[in-house]
């Protein structure tokens, strides 16, 4: 049986600066997912700016809608999730 605790943290006082500079969030939990979320809603981080990584269909959903795109993992672990990241960034076209 695998456990694990999680808290919910508030964000750092930069959090959107952060978010500005970053390609992806990397979301490994429903919980962390509708956290981080309501965070960037509490920011007014514009969640079109934001592309999501999650290790499930379920993970992604739990984020909610308006992403510039969300990358779902096709079985839950790092190596799936950093692949399908690196595939989708490889893949998508994006304006100059």
């Amino acid at each position: 049986r695998i456990v694990y605790r999680s808290a919910a943290l508030a964000p750092a006082a930069d959090f959107r600066e952060v978010l500005g500079q970053a390609d992806v969030v990397m979301l490994h939990a429903a919980r962390a997912a509708k956290h981080f979320a309501a965070l960037c809603d509490e920011a007014a981080v514009s969640r079109q700016d934001i592309c999501i990584a999650a290790f499930s269909q379920i993970i992604a959903n739990s984020a909610g809608e308006g992403w510039a795109s969300a990358v779902v993992a096709p079985q839950p672990n790092d190596t799936a999730l950093l692949s399908q990241v690196q595939r989708h960034f490889t893949t998508v076209t994006r304006d100059p």
